[in-house]
């Protein structure tokens, strides 16, 4: 398995590239350490052959700080024999950033 997951290594230590089952297992028990899902909702979906995109908006809670994060991610995958083999995700890392801060999202719209 080849996993990465764009970003800022140095506030999100989970991310950055990992080669292998048990290297990924390791980044998804830090991740799980440090956030806790509430909402995920997909809002577009691609699948062509093995592989597919989505881009998808999280909710998750800042365990360490009780902060919710709402941030999108653009996820990459592709499969082999029913597995993934590759995957890319890329998220808002600046929003989320700002959000992990404690720097409150701005969900106004100029018109």
């Amino acid at each position: 398995m080849d996993w990465l997951i764009v970003g800022p290594i140095e506030l999100f230590a989970f991310y950055g590239q990992h080669y292998g089952r048990q290297s990924v297992l390791d980044a998804y028990r830090q991740l799980s350490r440090i956030e806790g899902a509430r909402a995920s909702a997909c809002e577009f979906l691609l699948v062509d052959g093995d592989c597919a995109s989505a881009l998808i908006r999280l909710t998750n809670v800042d365990n360490r700080t009780g902060h919710e994060i709402s941030f999108r991610v653009a996820h990459f995958a592709r499969f082999h024999n029913g597995k993934v083999v590759e995957y890319c995700g890329i998220p808002d890392s600046l929003g989320k950033a700002e959000q992990t801060l404690g720097r409150p999202l701005d969900v106004t719209f100029a018109g």
